[in-house]
């Protein structure tokens, strides 16, 4: 079943709390485990126990400093990474996701910017199929298609400005998100360093708020934060252009109705 534009924003923001959950999941546990204790520890003060060997003071300390000490919150820098693998994954799901479910809605309103001359390959028999309806065929066909992506944003725009006529400015967003992108790419197959790849990626990504500065060579080591600013990012990307997308639907539905119902060209 297709998504609508409003569910497919919504099923993305709520990717980007999971992760954001998933990433601090850890530091609840270690909290929860220091309330426990810190109620234990005034409990044995109210009691005027003294003794250390019963009282859990020991362990409150080992525990605060789990979660507070930067040698040990380096050593979740992994975690993090991984994090922001499966963030942009998210994103780039969503993405067509919502480019399908939007070009659904432009080929039944007639707004669609395909080219009159475009060729698009169907199996007939999956057309007879799904009762000879052809909108979930040519949006595979076109997200099938070797120039749609949305691995990068420079495709990302060309493939919505191309066939939906939705053009979405590049912004501090929108650089964050490139920022993201070729971090992705670096950590799966770059070995986990700043590699020459990523920084020509990044080079012109400016103005941005995550990540300003890199090192050829340096190793990547996300913080909770840089992955909250890209989340950010990411979804109000999504806002801005699900919004720009039923504009674009509504004026066509404006022009169908001036038009007697019949479709513009």
């Amino acid at each position: 079943m297709t998504k609508t534009v409003d569910e497919s924003v919504e099923a993305f923001n709520d990717k980007v709390s999971q992760v954001h959950q998933l990433m601090d999941f850890d530091q609840e546990i270690i909290q929860l485990a220091i309330s426990g204790l810190e109620r234990c520890e005034k409990w044995f003060v109210k009691q005027g126990i003294t003794n250390t060997y019963v009282r859990p003071t020991k362990q409150l300390r080992a525990l605060k400093a789990i979660r507070d000490h930067e040698s040990v919150t380096k050593k979740y820098s992994t975690m993090h990474n991984q994090c922001l693998v499966l963030l942009v994954s998210h994103f780039e799901s969503s993405l067509e996701d919502l480019f399908r479910c939007s070009l659904i809605i432009a080929l039944k309103s007639g707004s669609c910017k395909c080219d009159a001359k475009t060729e698009i390959p169907l199996q007939l028999r999956k057309v007879a199929e799904s009762g000879f309806d052809l909108n979930e065929h040519i949006c595979d066909a076109i997200i099938n298609n070797s120039k749609t992506s949305f691995q990068a944003m420079q495709s990302t725009h060309r493939t919505f400005t191309t066939y939906l006529g939705c053009e979405m400015a590049t912004d501090a967003d929108v650089n964050n998100i490139i920022v993201g992108q070729g971090i992705r790419h670096a950590l799966v197959h770059g070995g986990g360093k700043v590699d020459d790849r990523l920084l020509n990626q990044v080079r012109k990504a400016f103005p941005r708020t995550v990540l300003e500065s890199m090192t050829l060579g340096e190793r990547i080591q996300l913080v909770p934060e840089h992955i909250r600013t890209i989340g950010v990012s990411m979804s109000a990307y999504f806002s801005t252009l699900s919004k720009q997308l039923c504009v674009i639907f509504e004026n066509s539905s404006d022009d169908v109705a001036e038009n007697g119902g019949k479709e513009t060209e």
